[in-house]
């Protein structure tokens, strides 16, 4: 992983460097034996590059644009740029002129993105005492040493997209030329602030219990063909574990079609490989059922623009 790209933040090691004194409950151990830390890890690690493959994506003369819009912004900082600022901005608008002419129905465009690691160590048992101490806090109106125990318990990959709206961005950027052109500095300062309000910020948010609940079962589907099913055991506990953990930090619930099919088939499954019967039907349902549930609880939060 790229480390100008990632923030990888363990939170549970950082709450006890600063507030060990303090009696935190939480316990940097999450029940991984050394085998399981790495599938989870690699499991992370392809989530992050599928996020980066997706940047590829981004439409590269919306973008080329945008920086012309934003040279245009500084150069409007120095009193004697007016002319190169009215030159970024033509460039501006020939870039996105350029992006519509091959496709017209261009609407939200990504122009950024940034990943964001938060990984929580401890186990499911440790963040139900934690949370359970904060609800004692709160009743005796001790917010902020509640909020100490809340706010590390995060455990997600988040990724933030910024979109510029081709429906009405090219416009604004028209307008603000003009405005220059006809000795308008500061209305043409206003219409370009204003402009960026319109932006849109799309947040995604992949919990990473279930993200290292899949890889479990991903490898316990493997170790099954070759009847290592002590492993395989041992995996589909640690897969339920991380399902029990997502449900713990708040990132699914109990009471959701999903999440039963998932536990239902996770004991169907493990019977299964204790006995004689085949069991690689009940592994593609399995997989389809977190598959599902990961969808269900990672759909992007978007940000309205600004009015």
């Amino acid at each position: 992983m790229n480390a100008k790209k990632i923030l990888r933040t363990f939170l549970l090691i950082l709450a006890f460097a600063t507030s060990a004194a303090a009696d935190n409950p939480l316990a940097a151990d999450n029940g991984l034996n050394q085998a399981q830390q790495a599938t989870a890890d690699k499991a992370i690690e392809k989530a992050v590059k599928k996020q980066d493959e997706l940047k590829q994506k981004i439409n590269q003369n919306v973008l080329d644009g945008f920086n012309e819009v934003k040279k245009a912004i500084r150069l409007l900082e120095q009193t004697d740029k007016i002319r190169q600022a009215i030159a970024a901005l033509e460039a501006a608008t020939g870039k996105f002129d350029i992006a519509l002419a091959a496709k017209p129905e261009l609407g939200l465009v990504s122009i950024d993105s940034s990943v964001n690691i938060f990984e929580l160590i401890t186990d499911w048992e440790m963040v139900e005492n934690t949370t359970e101490q904060a609800l004692d806090l709160l009743r005796d109106h001790q917010v902020q040493a509640a909020l100490k125990l809340l706010l590390p318990l995060q455990d997600e990959l988040v990724t933030t997209t910024t979109y510029l709206p081709m429906a009405t961005y090219p416009d604004t950027i028209k307008l603000a030329a003009a405005a220059l052109v006809n000795g308008k500095t500061d209305k043409a300062r206003q219409i370009l602030t204003q402009g960026l309000t319109s932006f849109v910020v799309s947040e995604s948010v992949i919990p990473l219990p279930l993200l290292r609940a899949e890889a479990f079962l991903l490898e316990a589907g493997e170790l099954e063909k070759d009847k290592q099913k002590d492993q395989t055991l041992d995996l589909l506990n640690a897969a339920e574990d991380q399902v029990q953990l997502a449900i713990a930090l708040g990132y699914t619930n109990e009471d959701s079609a999903p999440y039963e099919a998932l536990v239902s088939q996770i004991k169907s499954l493990r019977w299964a490989v204790k006995g004689p019967n085949a069991v690689e039907r009940l592994y593609g349902e399995l997989k389809k059922s977190l598959a599902d549930l990961i969808h269900l609880e990672a759909k992007p939060q978007v940000s309205a623009p600004q009015k």
